[in-house]
């Protein structure tokens, strides 16, 4: 059966009262887990104005205030993680930066959630394999060498791990929603693959709750995870995308029709929703990818001559400060110890040319 994952995320708007009843609502709806995200906003975006602002269903959101309003306490995680177990519904969360990371595993998690914008930082992928908690990685917005390159990373330290077929953007229409790559990347990886919904919007304008999990459950998804709110229209940035009580029970009840008939009645599945199956960033997906997915950033002012540690920058998002020739995250190990050939500020992407030299 398809494992569920109610994703409570920020939509707790920092009151525990709230996260709360968003906890018991997953319950009640049969629900096999609450995910959140923890962070601090120094390890998520570049600071200040630079990130720029969340445009998304009609709203207007600061984006590093955001995250600083919602960097919450380690004391708000751990009474999240009692009332899950009082509960009887597992806990998991998607950590960003290393510290986030210690906290999360302390609380002795069912799973690491890795967000799809993580899934290229391979050193802190790395980071969350080595505590050999199951892990959980989305692919959204990721080409097929991407999720090769962390399928291979994480591999090498076990083999407990799922990936899930995502679209990156909040919400989406049924045509992009391309379920047929749940197929075609469990052919391809030989891994478990489930599915992240962050929204589609149905024929008739509203959010969808019941054909995106039947199609899921039909295709024998690992997992399927979707975003949770008590009210569509209730302040913060991602609740007008995610699914009320009523609709969370409705989910889980088609989730299990699909369960119950699955691998037997693809004709039903719509090959709109359906789609090519070919895993590749989609057009819709590429402005989410170019705003959230990490680049590496000098984190103080420095002058010629300076020697990189590797305190000296920091795998980040962008936001609206778009990079174009920044480096990957993947390359803080070759950027280690070089010489800057140029000053540079803090903010500022990590550049090839700022090395034009060598060491």
């Amino acid at each position: 059966m398809t494992y569920s994952i109610a994703e409570i995320g920020l939509n707790h708007n920092g009151d525990y009262s709230h996260a709360k009843l968003l906890m018991l609502a997953a319950k009640e709806a049969g629900f096999s887990a609450v995910k959140f995200q923890n962070f601090k906003a120094s390890d998520v975006y570049v600071s200040g104005e630079r990130s720029g602002t969340y445009h998304l269903m009609g709203q207007e959101i600061s984006i590093y205030e955001l995250h600083e309003r919602l960097e919450m306490q380690a004391s708000f995680f751990r009474d999240c993680r009692a009332y899950a177990s009082q509960l009887g519904i597992d806990f998991m969360s998607s950590p960003i930066g290393l510290e986030s990371l210690k906290l999360l595993v302390d609380l002795n998690p069912a799973a690491i959630k890795i967000s799809s914008y993580e899934i290229t930082n391979l050193p802190f992928l790395e980071a969350c394999a080595e505590t050999n908690l199951p892990l959980v990685m989305s692919t959204g917005g990721c080409s097929v060498r991407e999720v090769a390159e962390a399928i291979d990373l994480v591999s090498s330290y076990h083999d407990d791990f799922q990936i899930l077929h995502c679209v990156v953007q909040y919400p989406t229409q049924f045509s992009n929603a391309n379920l047929k790559c749940i197929l075609s990347m469990r052919e391809i990886f030989g891994v478990p693959v489930g599915f992240s919904n962050n929204g589609f919007i149905d024929g008739e304008g509203r959010i969808d709750y019941a054909q995106i999990p039947y199609c899921c459950g039909l295709l024998g998804c690992s997992s399927y995870e979707v975003h949770i709110t008590l009210d569509r229209q209730g302040e913060g940035v991602d609740q007008g995308f995610s699914i009320e009580p009523n609709e969370q029970r409705k989910t889980i009840i088609a989730l299990k029709e699909g369960n119950e008939k699955r691998f037997s009645d693809f004709e039903s599945i719509d090959q709109e929703i359906l789609g090519s199956g070919v895993k590749r960033s989609a057009i819709d997906e590429n402005y989410v990818r170019s705003f959230a997915f990490k680049k590496l950033f000098y984190i103080r002012d420095m002058s010629v001559g300076t020697v990189l540690s590797a305190s000296d920058f920091r795998a980040l998002r962008p936001g609206e400060f778009q990079v174009k020739d920044g480096l990957d995250p993947k390359f803080n190990r070759i950027v280690e110890g070089l010489s800057l050939t140029k000053a540079v500020r803090a903010m500022d992407p990590v550049r090839l040319s700022d090395f034009k030299n060598g060491r």
